[in-house]
């Protein structure tokens, strides 16, 4: 073997032997608080970092210390641990938190207790162990608030940096870095977990000192959306005579069936109005005032939009004006009503008092005969098909009451044309034989 073959096999021998075999591998351990100031029960933790390309799955991942496989559950953040990414080990994630309340990352409970004179540790991920570690007291970090951190190449004491990246530049340079009072946003983020965060920076102009950006985190309960009712209508008013349709929009239902109740008061707080539906043991469709419930009118779970058919009641054929549309919404079985809802509509004449008026001022008009003579054709109006619960046209010939000579000079004026036509056409065949 010549001489710069040797020296490979030197340095490889080397670097097999000395330098940690968790930089090897794609995921490290890479800060340990082993020692921390004062009692150190459930404030013991270790940082791992993923330094490859691979996103890591943690499902199955324990942490090996004094002989034992300790498992790992998932307090905060995923299983997955990407590229760059960070997650703590802890031996009590609630005093973690309390420890480092702007901690958001990846977090693990875990059952164990690190000897403070040192012992090795390792991480095993279902069939390898991986990013092994050996500490003891003469690295430094023993009971001095400080932990071990993996930082160019070594290991060293600095101050914590739970989540983030290893920084022992403080405490070799031995200076002290000067930030500001911390500015934070001013509304805290979606209650996800129940914990919410907010996000606060600290700024500086200490050379070689950066601003802190973090995250501070509060408890918060999720609240459930409340049950609302809403209506949707097409037209500004209601027609007397009409029949018409109202959308029933409820919101936020749980899984449950609901009763819906939708009337139309007058100023005196009666109800004029009646409901199209099914009532009685047979479930018949019939009308019937609408001051009673459409039982289990809409469902949930979610939201759910139904039609309902309404008029106004015969009594009040001649009502017209102000008035008030409600309805309320009650889970089915109970008399409590969720919520209400209540809006001032206008009600106008019926078409049937129209047409009493027009069948009137006909009558007069015949009288005269010089004011039909001004008028071409005279007809209806329209009518509600009562079994369809629209608008129907009649405006047609049997609707007719009179037409004058001009009206039906041009009726007929293209039959005639057309005869002249056919007349043209004749001659013109004859004249070529």
């Amino acid at each position: 073997m010549n001489k710069k073959g040797l020296v490979f096999c030197f340095v490889a021998l080397g670097i097999i032997l000395f330098f940690p075999s968790f930089v090897l591998g794609e995921v490290m351990i890479n800060e340990v608080m082993y020692d921390s100031n004062g009692t150190d029960t459930n404030h013991e933790w270790i940082e791992i970092y993923n330094n490859g390309s691979e996103t890591i799955n943690f499902t199955n991942w324990k942490f090996y210390e004094a002989d034992t496989k300790h498992g790992l559950t998932l307090t905060n953040g995923s299983q997955l641990l990407g590229p760059d990414e960070y997650a703590i080990i802890s031996d009590d994630s609630l005093t973690f938190l309390s420890d480092y309340p702007l901690f958001t990352g990846n977090l693990f409970d875990s059952a164990f207790s690190l000897s403070n004179s040192g012992e090795s540790i390792t991480l095993w991920n279902g069939s390898d162990y991986i990013g092994n570690l050996t500490y003891n007291t003469s690295i430094g970090a023993n009971g001095n608030g400080k932990s071990l951190q993996f930082y160019n190449n070594s290991w060293q004491a600095c101050t914590p940096t739970p989540g983030m990246q290893n920084n022992c530049t403080i405490q070799i340079q031995n200076f002290t870095c000067e930030y500001s009072a911390p500015v934070c946003s001013e509304s805290w983020g979606t209650c996800m977990s129940n914990v919410q965060n907010k996000t606060c920076i600290n700024s500086t102009t200490t050379p070689n000192c950066s601003s802190l950006t973090y995250c501070i985190t509060q408890s918060c309960t999720i609240s459930t959306p409340s049950i609302y009712i809403d209506l949707k209508w097409d037209d500004e008013y209601i027609v007397n005579s009409d029949e018409f349709e109202i959308t029933v929009k409820a919101y936020n239902l749980e899984d449950s069936d609901y009763d819906v109740l939708i009337e139309i008061q007058d100023n005196d707080g009666k109800t004029i109005s009646e409901r199209y539906g099914k009532y009685g043991t047979n479930n018949s469709k019939v009308w019937k005032s609408s001051k009673f419930y459409a039982l289990e009118f809409v469902s949930g779970e979610g939201n759910d939009f139904e039609d309902m058919r309404l008029r106004i009641n015969s009594d009040y054929d001649d009502f017209s004006g102000d008035s008030t549309i409600i309805a309320k919404i009650r889970e089915n079985g109970k008399t409590s009503v969720i919520d209400e809802f209540e809006e001032d509509i206008e009600i106008i004449e019926g078409k049937e008092n129209n047409t009493n008026n027009t069948n009137k001022s006909v009558t007069l008009t015949n009288n005269t005969s010089k004011s039909i003579d001004e008028n071409n054709i005279i007809k209806l109006g329209s009518k509600i098909n009562k079994k369809i619960g629209e608008t129907e046209d009649i405006k047609t010939e049997k609707s007719t009451i009179y037409k004058s000579k001009n009206e039906y000079i041009k009726e007929y004026a293209i039959y005639g044309f057309a005869v002249f036509c056919v007349f043209l056409i004749v001659l013109l065949l004859v004249d070529k034989r």
